[in-house]
């Protein structure tokens, strides 16, 4: 399975999970996934462009999707970025694990270094939070966060 497909895989699953969601930005999210497929099809149809070109902008949009979802209420937030973890998990789980390697890094330095960073430190805070486990690392990360803001 290429790269593409498998970011393709995460995005309809992420998307599916939340089909019943009525937040309007996760509806907007949905529009905009579906008509990007869309496009997609075209472009690779026309052969204007190849699979990786667009499984990078994929890769890149997937990373920005916690982001995103900053902006929702608690608990929408919070189903949205469980359907995220269980759809990388199911379809990426490479994916995850650079995230995980990225995050053991940020752990290490003691610190937060861009928006990036503590857009994953805060995704995993989520996570975190929905699980109700690690207590430790949620401690270790919280004070990432108040450290970077």
């Amino acid at each position: 399975m290429s790269n593409f497909d498998r970011l393709t895989a995460v995005l309809d699953d992420f998307h599916d999970q939340l089909a019943q969601e009525p937040h309007e930005l996760i509806g907007r999210l949905r529009n905009a996934w579906k008509s990007s497929k869309q496009e997609y099809a075209k472009v690779l149809a026309a052969g204007s462009v190849t699979k990786s070109v667009i499984a990078s902008g994929l890769e890149q949009g997937l990373r920005e999707t916690p982001l995103v979802l900053q902006s929702l209420p608690k608990e929408v937030r919070i189903a949205s970025n469980r359907a995220l973890a269980s759809a990388i998990t199911r379809h990426a789980p490479d994916f995850r694990a650079k995230d995980q390697e990225r995050l053991a890094k940020i752990i290490a330095r003691g610190a937060i270094k861009s928006e990036s960073e503590y857009y994953l430190v805060r995704h995993q805070i989520d996570v975190l939070e929905d699980a109700n486990s690690d207590t430790s690392m949620l401690s270790t990360l919280y004070a990432l966060e108040h450290g970077f803001q």
